[in-house]
């Protein structure tokens, strides 16, 4: 034996190996409950965010649901102010050739904001399909 092994008190081997046993132990739990609190922390943000794109998502399904609902009483201004374009035009000797033009011009234009408006038809469908009625049918 050693002279230094003499002087250490006797079963000091078994308490300094049952300290590193606890010592390890005190290490696995706390990067277990550091583990845990990651995961929880994980966890929480990916809820958060689910929220947050649900949120977003219903704020997009209302803005939809607005729009359609505008649709159908914008196609009616339209309609109305296309067909007096019309009807103006079909006289255009009633005219002079500046008001044609801006008879056509407001033709055109009306035709157009049709045009832009038979987009959102696509917008209805899907709005449809999510189980929501357009109230103008």
């Amino acid at each position: 034996m050693s002279p230094h092994r003499e002087t250490l008190p006797k079963g000091f081997f078994l308490h300094h190996q049952s300290a590193q046993r606890t010592g390890l132990l005190l290490c696995l739990e706390k990067d277990i409950l550091m583990s845990q609190t990651q995961n929880a922390v994980i966890a929480q943000e990916r809820a958060l965010e689910a929220a947050r794109l649900a949120a977003e998502n219903l704020q997009f399904a209302t803005l939809g649901r607005r729009v359609v609902e505008m649709r159908h009483s914008f196609n009616n201004a339209m309609t109305s102010l296309l067909g007096n374009a019309e009807l103006l035009l079909q006289n255009p000797d009633s005219f002079s050739a500046r008001v044609r033009e801006q008879l056509q011009t407001i033709q055109a234009m009306a035709l157009r904001l049709h045009h832009m408006m038979q987009r959102f038809n696509s917008l209805e469908a899907e709005l449809q399909g999510d189980g929501v009625q357009d109230p103008h049918p």
